[in-house]
């Protein structure tokens, strides 16, 4: 089963019958600030309204080649498996979406009450369950899609993307448990910190996509046809080059070790955060390459067979200090081939610690 299953939020989250405005749009933020996810996810969840409105081009509405571009990068991640459709209807039903309904509107004046100086309620007349928390605006279906996601986040075993604004209305929302309920983004901070320093995130979007730049250069520009023509072509072989990167073993080796790393925290303390497994990720990669350095060269040594040939067998145990080789009784070809395979398995199972060497290579490839 796959641990790392993210779901794509927002207003599409419960489709047309469970939202009071445009049900089109859901929350594509990660995919442009952090497109590392694409590499350590195991799958990423929407639910059928969202794949008809990528489908279909429907969102951004206002920005065709944004729309378009989003279309291509998850028609590229279903080639690798990472697309995962699940229909929320079984558990978003209408008594639930009722009850979510009814929370919203309760936590809207507790919020007020709580944080007289940061909440203050909005015109009901111009945006349904306007509220602002530090002049952030959100209205009931926008909250109403967040506690919908967390819903379908517990039941499906997965980590909703949220976005930073999201985030800080879950802080208000659920104080200090916001950082160690695994429904909530957690832990897809630290993830996304380590994995874009390990594999720092090239510039996958070709500019021409983005309406600003478009506006301001492209208008007067004589190649605007050019880019008009090939920017998802290229797009897609930026996304496909990129992908490749999660069938490294190294990029598997990364991925457990964060969770273990998270598993051990979460046992050790009460409160754990991005930071701290951001620091403890570090410790153990300067641990590990500190030990890789030291005694890989030392086991390098002793599987050459010509120098091992003239020792006997308990003074090569000594001088490598290898438990394998001190058997009693054990040939010198015997030893030779124990070392020569630990040794593969060393350089094997640390493979990740020099990883970025690869990554880099990757991304000049993809940003040529």
């Amino acid at each position: 089963m796959a641990h790392n299953r993210l779901l794509v939020t927002g207003h599409a989250m419960g489709g047309r019958e469970h939202s009071g405005c445009n049900t089109c749009n859901y929350d594509c933020s990660w995919l442009f600030e952090h497109p590392s996810t694409l590499l350590w996810a195991d799958k990423i969840i929407i639910t059928p309204y969202m794949d008809n409105t990528i489908e279909n081009e429907k969102f951004p509405f206002d920005d065709i080649p944004v729309a378009k571009s989003i279309k291509k990068v998850f028609d590229v991640a279903r080639q690798f498996d990472l697309i995962e459709v699940k229909n929320p209807s079984k558990i978003i039903t209408a008594k639930v979406g009722k009850k979510l309904s009814e929370e919203v509107d309760t936590d809207r004046s507790v919020l007020e009450k709580l944080f007289p100086k940061t909440v203050r309620i909005g015109d009901d007349k111009k945006v349904p369950g306007q509220i602002f928390i530090e002049n952030e605006e959100y209205c009931h279906p926008h909250i109403w899609s967040i506690y919908a996601s967390l819903v379908l986040a517990k039941k499906w075993g997965a980590q909703c993307l949220f976005s930073e604004r999201v985030i800080n209305y879950c802080r208000y929302k659920f104080g200090s448990s916001f950082v160690t309920n695994p429904n909530i983004g957690y832990p897809t901070n630290p993830f996304n910190t380590i994995f874009n320093s390990c594999l720092p995130e090239p510039a996958l979007f070709p500019k021409y996509m983005f309406g600003n730049i478009r506006s301001s250069q492209c208008s007067t520009c004589k190649l605007e046809k050019q880019c008009s023509n090939k920017y998802l072509d290229k797009l897609e072989r930026n996304i496909s080059k990129y992908l490749e990167l999660r069938d490294y073993d190294e990029v598997d080796q990364i991925k457990q070790v964060i969770s273990k790393i998270i598993k051990r925290l979460e046992s050790e303390k009460e409160y754990v955060n991005d930071e701290n497994i951001v620091e403890e990720f570090k410790n153990e990669e300067r641990i590990i390459s500190k030990r890789v350095h030291s005694t890989f060269p030392k086991i390098k040594r002793w599987t050459n067979m010509t120098l091992i040939v003239s020792l006997p067998v308990t003074l090569v145990s000594a001088l490598t200090g290898l438990p394998m080789v001190s058997l009693a009784g054990a040939s010198i070809a015997g030893v030779s081939e124990a070392v020569n395979k630990y040794a593969e398995y060393l350089g094997s199972k640390y493979r990740w610690i020099g990883f970025i060497n690869k990554s880099t290579v990757v991304r000049t490839q993809i940003e040529k």
